[in-house]
């Protein structure tokens, strides 16, 4: 069970970066009765202790559809949506080891 995800989010897909210890998770979050498709991402460096690093909103629901899958190797997440023919491309935050984000890859 992961906990840290944002309020109201549920996860369809996942994928892990080993190489960057951190989790993708591709789904929707509802807020204020709006659905949106999103990302986050979950730095797993401990993994009974992984901490929210990033949320990432892809689509509403109302101009795209929802995240069916998504990918992450190196510095990229790859994501593809229901009712799309393309692949969106993201990039991963670099984070140092106290926990603080320090740039964008």
């Amino acid at each position: 069970v992961v906990d840290v995800a944002p309020n109201g989010f549920k996860a369809l897909t996942v994928d892990v970066n080993s190489e960057r210890a951190v989790a993708v998770f591709g789904g929707v979050i509802t807020r204020s009765r709006r659905t949106s498709s999103v990302y986050i991402v979950l730095d797993i460096s401990d993994p009974l202790d992984p901490e929210l690093v990033n949320t990432e909103v892809v689509s509403r629901r109302s101009r795209g559809g929802r995240i069916t899958g998504v990918a992450s190797a190196g510095q990229s997440i790859l994501y593809v949506t229901e009712n799309s023919a393309s692949i969106g491309h993201a990039s991963l935050q670099t984070i140092d080891k106290s926990d603080k984000i320090v740039s964008f890859a």
